[in-house]
């Protein structure tokens, strides 16, 4: 009888639980860090001057700042892949 008794107390007790309505849970909202944008540098056009039909001369300047540039744009791009590497080791 007693075990009659406490299965039914127990059984409203846990139905009593069942009506009540869930708490909503607030959505999160997905944070990403937000990245760094570097400036791509920029080359002129190069300018040829056609000496034969196998040979052309390139002036000095121009090489000059395309080497500049391929200079800046290796750091850039080391630049991306240390902050792509910083935020993959954080969020994995």
């Amino acid at each position: 009888m007693w075990m009659k008794i406490s299965a039914s107390i127990l059984t409203l007790f846990i139905l009593s639980g069942c009506g009540e309505e869930p708490t909503p849970c607030k959505p999160q909202k997905c944070e990403f860090p937000k990245l760094p944008t570097y400036k791509v540098p920029s080359s002129r056009k190069l300018t040829v001057k056609p000496v034969d039909a196998n040979h052309s001369i390139i002036l000095n300047h121009d090489l000059i700042e395309l080497v500049k540039n391929n200079t800046k744009l290796r750091r850039t791009c080391n630049n991306y892949a240390v902050v792509a590497k910083r935020v993959n080791k954080e969020y994995q």
